[in-house]
């Protein structure tokens, strides 16, 4: 199955901009601006940039990892650039080459998955992981596999589209107390009899939340891999030879 991207073509045009200096360093993001975290879907490590002020500042991203956190102003979109050289070269600026905006609905807190279709196009989606979509406590379940999800959450069963999120709200608690969010995963090969697959629970803290990213949930397969995803695993031609399916963070919220 192909993956399906929500996606916007890049309509900027090409900037001679100047670069960021050689030590930048992301600061926290304030207010007003929109927070962002990048994952790779394939096995590429990816490095872009993104108009930061009155500089361009670089953004990176790996596989199944959300490690750094970016932001820009608060916009309906963000537009990802690659960095050329000057024909005339001038110290501290470059070629600025759009290759896709990505329609944030301007979300205050988002997660950006990138990957390419079958013709090398790179494609993005973008998920809403605020606060106000997410809140604390919460359990959600977020499907950046290229299959149907069938989870049930709260007594509800849910078919879950590519890209799509369900989150199961907990009751607040002013007490350092614990939570249990509770998730079944069901396979939906036959989608009018679903059949159980496995249950899972997840103990956190009241001021906190659980969110359950699956990658590659195929749509007839038997158990989720929980397994810890390890990069060094690789191909004798560089792909990965095996990726986990789920990863699972818990986080006071996406700042």
């Amino acid at each position: 199955m192909v993956l399906m991207f929500a996606f916007e073509c890049a309509a900027a045009e090409e900037i001679v901009g100047k670069d960021a200096p050689a030590n930048y360093t992301w600061a926290n993001p304030g207010e007003s601006d929109m927070s962002f975290r990048l994952i790779s879907l394939d096995s590429e490590n990816r490095k872009l940039y993104v108009a930061k002020g009155d500089i361009f500042a670089p953004v990176e991203m790996r596989p199944r990892s959300f490690s750094q956190l970016y932001s820009v102003a608060k916009k309906d979109e963000i537009t990802f650039y690659t960095r050329k050289e000057l024909e005339k070269p001038k110290e501290g600026y470059a070629l600025y080459v759009p290759v896709i905006s990505v329609n944030t609905n301007s979300s205050s807190d988002v997660y950006l998955a990138f990957g390419k279709n079958r013709s090398g196009k790179l494609l993005a989606a973008c998920i809403d992981v605020s606060l106000e979509a997410m809140p604390i406590p919460s359990l959600s379940v977020v499907n950046l596999s290229p299959y149907r999800v069938g989870i049930q959450l709260g007594g509800r069963l849910y078919s879950m589209n590519v890209f799509s999120s369900r989150t199961l709200p907990l009751a607040p608690s002013e007490k350092r107390s614990s939570r249990v969010g509770k998730v079944k995963f069901f396979n939906l090969k036959d989608p009018k009899s679903p059949s159980f697959i496995e249950q899972k629970s997840y103990s956190f803290w009241s001021y906190e939340r659980v969110l359950v990213i699956v990658f590659n949930q195929k749509d007839a397969v038997k158990v989720p891999v929980f397994a810890a995803f390890n990069p060094s695993k690789r191909k004798n031609d560089g792909a990965m030879s095996s990726m986990s399916d789920v990863l699972v963070l818990t986080n006071r919220g996406p700042r």
